[in-house]
């Protein structure tokens, strides 16, 4: 279940248009469900979300998190082929 939504928090932030958001996500995915599953607790999880969120731009990575980023882009068509394949 951890991994489960981990990889829809990852999916979720596919909108910043960039494979290291994506990855950094999926990380911070498996962290935050992984709370959840200790604690039971939204609050907790939000919370620990908004504190990394705020550490990321402190430390120069929020650049990578904001829409249509520069950096190197994720090409959403290869993605979608690549979906396409697994059905």
């Amino acid at each position: 279940m951890v991994l489960m939504s981990a990889v829809a928090f990852a999916y979720m932030h596919i909108v910043f248009r960039n494979w290291i958001a994506i990855v950094l996500a999926g990380l911070g995915g498996v962290l935050f469900a992984s709370r959840y599953a200790q604690t039971r607790s939204l609050f907790t999880s939000c919370f620990e979300h908004a504190l990394y969120g705020c550490w990321i731009f402190t430390v120069g990575l929020g650049r990578w998190f904001i829409y249509r980023a520069h950096g190197p882009t994720l090409d959403l068509s290869l993605v979608k082929t690549k979906l396409m394949l697994l059905l």
